[in-house]
């Protein structure tokens, strides 16, 4: 995939707006989910405001796996996330 995500950090908006909870970026929202303000609702918000922090983290994960720290399984399952992340399939 050659383009490139929306520059981090992504923070969940304070205020659910006409029924959208906004993801925001530096320079502005980047997706709003549509809400009920339910526990899982916000959990699901967190987690996508989190995904370039999360992608940066296993790119340095995967550094660290190519220098033979990381097993094989767990190595795979990085990848596979990151794959995930971007847009591709995972294994």
């Amino acid at each position: 995939m050659s383009a490139k995500h929306t520059q981090g950090p992504w923070r969940v908006s304070g205020a659910a707006l006409d029924g959208f909870i906004p993801i925001m970026a530096p320079g502005g929202v980047i997706v709003a989910l549509l809400s009920t303000l339910s526990s899982e609702t916000i959990a699901n918000a967190c987690l996508i405001a989190a995904a370039p922090e999360l992608l940066e983290a296993l790119s340095e994960f995967i550094t660290s796996a190519d220098a033979g720290h990381v097993s094989v399984e767990t190595d795979r399952k990085a990848r596979a996330a990151i794959a995930k992340a971007e847009g591709g399939l995972s294994k």
